[in-house]
């Protein structure tokens, strides 16, 4: 890595650690400059604007997840196993970009005000597409439950996977622990038994 890409990317952290803290209008451009003891005019040898700054951080993100999200479809494991590879992508491109699932939330409100938000939109449609594909296929042969719609199960998964942090504790596997919960709930196999 050159150093202008080093520099590059420690400007992209450090202004998504600014935009997913502050927002991305209270967040100046002296700011993350200051952040990175840079002078203002200097981060515009790097990005022409702090709209290009927020663009690149969520675009970064998004690029991450749907190519994960294309290799699992690509591969057409069984649903179970799917919903278990897009849990654990999901998680796997939020820890690599720990503050950008915040800021693509708040930025596509913001562009949905202020216009530009079609390449978000698309992106949003790509995830829940994905989604609901390994849903639908477990409905259909039986896997997953058919009185929960696919929609709504993945609007429950989606919310879930957008609030979770870091793993909770040392040696705690986030995509191994949401999956159990969305694949096999809460209950025990005996007090599922005892309800029936």
């Amino acid at each position: 890595m050159t150093d202008a890409q080093q520099r590059r990317a420690v400007i992209l952290d450090s202004a998504a650690r600014l935009f997913a803290r502050k927002g991305f209008a209270a967040t100046t451009v002296r700011e993350i400059a200051d952040s990175v003891g840079v002078l203002s005019g200097s981060l515009y040898h790097h990005f022409p604007s702090k709209d290009a700054i927020v663009d690149e951080v969520v675009d970064g993100y998004l690029d991450d997840l749907l190519a994960a999200y294309r290799d699992v479809l690509r591969r057409d494991p069984p649903p179970r196993e799917m919903v278990r590879q897009l849990v654990a992508a999901s998680v796997a491109a939020t820890t690599r970009h720990p503050h950008a699932a915040d800021i693509y939330r708040r930025e596509r409100r913001r562009r949905h005000q202020f216009g530009g938000a079609d390449r978000l939109d698309a992106a949003a449609a790509e995830v829940t597409r994905s989604w609901l594909v390994a849903l639908e296929r477990g409905r259909a042969d039986g896997s997953f439950r058919t009185d929960v719609p696919a929609p709504v199960a993945y609007r429950l998964i989606r919310d879930g996977l957008f609030h979770c942090g870091p793993p909770p504790g040392p040696g705690a596997d986030l995509a191994e622990t949401v999956s159990a919960l969305v694949l096999d709930g809460l209950t025990t196999r005996t007090s599922g038994r005892r309800a029936r």
